[in-house]
This record gives C-alpha cells, structure tokens and sequence, in this order.
C-alpha cells in the first residue's frame, strides 16, 4: 500500500522473533516502514529498524518517529525484544529529527490518550501526534493541545476511518485535515482481494497449531460437548436451533469469496467454544471440522457455558470421581440459564458484524424455553 512509515502495535511485538525480523528489517533487498523509538528487535546493533524516518514529499520535508505507549509496552512479554521508556527515546531521537531541518515533526504514538497528550506536552517540537487511543470514531476535525502548535490525530479502531493531512502552498491555510470513512463506497480492489485470497489460503495451510494458537482454559473449568448432546434432552430447544442462521454459521465462511472458515479473527463467532472478541479456542474447543466436527456451528454452548458437568450430572456420572447430589446437579442445571439480555448476544454481533442488530428483533427468532 505504499507506506512510507508504519508505527508498531503491541501486537505485532509479540510475534516470534524470526518472522518478525522478516518482516521488519529494513534492507536494499527487503525495504521496510517500519519505525520506532523505543523497540529493537533483541541482538542487532544497530537496530535493524530505524528510530526516525525522514520523508521528502513534494517540496517538504517530514521527520516521523514513533513510540510504543508504557502500558502497552509492559504488558508485551517477549524477550525477543527490547525497549526503552518512551520519554527516553523520545528525547535521543528528537534531536536527531531536528537536525534534519523538517518542515514539520510527527509522532505516531501507540499509546493511551493519557499518554499521548504527555509525550506531546513533553515533546511539544511535535507538529502532529498521532494516536491509537482516541475515540473508535475520530473527530472530523483535530485537537490542538492547549499551550502547543500540536494537532492531535485520532485515528479510530479497527481501520475503519483514514484522516488526510494536506499541505498546501495557501499562508491563509496552509494545513487542511479530513476523516475519510473507509465504506463501500471507496469499492474494492482487486489486488487487495487476491492479497486476502492468499492470505486465507495460507490460514489453511498452517492450521490453527500453526499460527501458535494455544486453546485457553474455560473459566468454568469444563469441557464442550456439542449442541447435539443437547439435543438428547432439549429437543425442541434443538430443532428450533437447527432452523437458525446460528446451525449454518461456518457454512457461512466457506461460502464468502474469498472463504475465510479458518481464519481465527471469523471463527470467533462462528464455531462453538472460542472467545468471541479476542480470537482464541477454549480447551475442547472447535480446532477443525476434521478433528472436532460437533462443535462446527455457533452452537448451543457459546450463550449457555460448556456443558460437560451439566451433562454428566444429567446422566448420572461422576464428576471428578464423586457422586452429584440432587443440589448440585439443579445448581449445574441453574449455571447454563442465560438471562434474557442482549449481552450475550452483541458479543459477536457487535457494531462492527451486525450493524442493524436489535435485541428484541432477533430474539424471537431463536427463543428457546426449557426441558423437553
């Protein structure tokens, strides 16, 4: 996409150390964006990513550097990477910046809005201060911050929006700013569409063990065990949920063009036993339709908890080697009720998947009462 200067996340520090050296470095065979102040790779002296950019564009020259944020910076633990407080960084590489003699200074600061706001308040050199920790929709116009020349640039969550800085040759306004929405207005792009082809197509190949995926443990400590064992006592429960979207959910996937049903950010909500906002599998999970065909769908599970206790106890089985009393087996039976609420449900049907999603229209779709 032509980038000139890409600021790290926290996320992408937390790749193993040999990919993320591939797809940083920044080499006459292999250029790269990406920058930082404050993070290094461990082991290469220099860096093998710069701390600054300089960019000439048009007849102006710009200095960008950017910072990874303290709180995201101690919450990455990976020894494959280095860092510094980002004050401190910022205050090696600025002088440097200076030097260049830019037209203007930017900072690209994954940070909290606190902190962003401090590092421009110490740093007011800074033209523009671009921030990951702004509202998820931007402002259509940026803040100055108070006793600075500094615009703060907000850039919103999840790349849903893209702001514009224009420099123009007009001392009336020399600077112009826009938020752009990235809608389907804009189309599609073909190359885009075959880089995501690809992308998935790799998803496949790596499988979930491949990507470095780990199941997590379930808060409830129990097992999945399908929406047809369900079925075996809530019948009508059951085939009303056979006729919901909710019984087709990874057919869903596997129809989309390009197909994403093994892409984890799409699994989340389409299969049974994944957290739904943070794109990992609980153990016992849904890993494949191969290796854990009954938990294919967004199943019975994903609203009421695992319910591997709750089955045992039904059935008369011990749980971990002891009797279950009639109390604890209503309690179990008391644990997989969910409240009539919309909570469970915007999980996965959130701003982003389901725009148009209202509670009280969709719940009459699915409700479900009771034993059969």
């Amino acid at each position: 996409m032509h980038y000139r200067a890409v600021g790290f996340g926290p996320d992408d520090l937390r790749l193993p150390a040999p990919g993320l050296a591939a797809g940083v470095a920044d080499l006459p065979d292999n250029p790269s964006p990406f920058v930082s102040a404050n993070a290094a790779l461990f082991g290469f002296d220099p860096p093998i990513t710069p701390r600054f950019r300089i960019i000439e564009a048009g007849k102006l020259k710009l200095g960008v550097t950017a910072a990874i944020g303290d709180s995201a910076r101690k919450a990455i633990n990976n020894d494959d990477v280095k860092f510094k407080p980002a004050e401190e960084a910022l205050a090696e590489v600025l002088p440097e910046l200076q030097k260049a003699h830019c037209d203007h200074l930017i900072l690209l600061a994954n940070a909290t809005m606190a902190e962003t706001k401090t590092l421009a308040a110490k740093f007011p050199q800074f033209d523009f201060v671009v921030t990951s920790g702004g509202a998820a929709e931007p402002p259509r116009e940026p803040a100055t911050l108070d006793g600075t020349k500094t615009r703060l640039i907000e850039v919103g969550q999840k790349g849903e929006y893209a702001n514009v800085i224009g420099f123009f040759d007009d001392p009336q306004q020399p600077v112009r700013t826009r938020v752009v929405p990235l809608s389907a207005k804009l189309g599609e792009s073909d190359e885009m569409h075959e880089m995501m082809a690809a992308y998935q197509d790799q998803l496949k190949q790596l499988e979930l063990s491949g990507l470095g995926i780990t199941p997590a443990r379930h808060s409830s400590g129990r097992q999945f065990v399908g929406s047809k064992v369900c079925g075996d006592c809530h019948m009508k429960a059951y085939a009303i949920w056979l006729k919901t979207p909710h019984a087709k959910a990874l057919d869903t996937l596997a129809g989309l063009k390009p197909s994403r049903q093994y892409d984890p950010e799409c699994l989340s909500c389409h299969v049974t036993g994944w957290e739904p906002q943070k794109f990992y599998p609980y153990q016992g999970g849904y890993l494949s339709l191969e290796k854990t065909p009954a938990l294919a769908h967004n199943g019975c599970e994903n609203c009421h908890g695992p319910g591997s206790a709750h089955v045992a106890a039904q059935s008369g089985d011990k749980i971990d080697g002891k009797e279950v009393s009639e109390k604890q087996r209503a309690e179990l039976a008391t644990a997989m009720r969910v409240p009539k609420t919309a909570e469970t449900c915007i999980q996965c049907h959130d701003d982003d998947n389901s725009i148009n999603f209202k509670f009280e229209t969709y719940w009459p779709k699915i409700e479900h009462k009771g034993k059969d």
